[in-house]
């Protein structure tokens, strides 16, 4: 069959080849979910919850996954723990609320971090071409100006790790009804955002003591990664259960899950990307990889 057998009206329709850009993704930490996610972390209060939610965060940023992290909690100026993101790699942007103006304003500025990558890219196309000796005339004025911008030099990168990649963290937000309501909204409705947030270069993770109030179903549906603390109701746990346990039975789910909190501190994952054989482990203060075998 000839490469454009598309154009025929025989009905053998073959579609034309696409090229899209290749996206530099960024480097994610072992054996956790790679970008962009989205994921939970529910647990009761004085469980380790904050904690478990920094350690993640390092360790995404000792991997320098994300430029710029942005965190709405209303403690954070109240509880030293937080204290530790003045350490990260990342810019760390704080906010003790969340509205939806200052989100839409930080999704303009990932925006306009992605248009100007692409716009460096093109510009390290253009010097490459340059240097593989291609003649000056056969170079736009336009681009012969870009070149003598840089002295004929390779430009310097300002994402010298790749894609421009942020996370929004919202800790400690279950009665703000303009992040989590469920009636629709004229303008800015932040759910939209998350079923479309790799289109930003976004990974969303949410911090709860509620798992079914704290966080709307069409956002639950999405989950690529769930991080539980211990909770003491057999019925609450049958219901998460319910809707999350895929690849397993709901008391298989219920098991682990018990087993993985036996003890304070300690957390049941999920990693819904893994291979089959680290979907499940246990958490604990001192190691994220002892995974479950069923």
């Amino acid at each position: 069959m000839k490469e454009d057998c598309y154009k025929c009206t025989k009905g053998c329709l073959k579609p034309p080849k696409l090229n899209p850009r290749k996206l530099d993704i960024r480097q994610t930490p072992d054996d956790l979910p790679d970008l962009f996610f989205i994921g939970l972390i529910s647990s009761s209060r004085g469980s380790g919850k904050s904690w478990k939610l920094l350690e993640l965060l390092k360790m995404y940023d000792n991997a320098n996954t994300f430029d710029t992290i942005n965190f709405f909690c209303p403690t954070l100026q109240a509880d030293p723990k937080y204290e530790m993101l003045n350490d990260f790699n990342a810019e760390v942007n704080t906010f003790d609320d969340y509205d939806d103006s200052t989100m839409e304003e930080l999704i303009k500025q990932q925006d306009a971090r992605i248009v100007d990558y692409g716009k460096e890219k093109d510009r390290d196309r253009l010097w490459k071409k340059f240097n593989r000796g291609v003649p000056l005339e056969q170079f736009n004025p336009l681009e012969i100006m870009y070149l003598n911008e840089t002295d004929f030099k390779q430009p310097a990168s300002k994402y010298p790790r790749g894609e421009p990649s942020c996370i929004f963290i919202f800790d400690d937000l279950m009665g703000n009804t303009s992040l989590y309501g469920n009636s629709n909204k004229k303008g800015f409705d932040f759910k939209k955002f998350a079923i479309k947030h790799r289109h930003h270069r976004a990974s969303i993770l949410f911090s709860t003591q509620a798992f079914k109030n704290g966080v709307p179903k069409c956002i639950r549906n999405n989950l690529s990664l769930l991080l539980l603390g211990a909770n003491k109701s057999p019925q609450i746990k049958k219901e998460v259960a319910d809707e999350v346990s895929a690849y397993v039975s709901r008391d298989q789910f219920v098991n682990m899950w018990d087993q993985a909190c036996e003890k304070p501190f300690h957390f049941f994952m999920v990693n819904y990307e893994g291979p089959p054989d680290q979907k499940f482990r246990k958490v604990s203060p001192t190691s994220w990889n002892d995974y479950f075998t069923h």
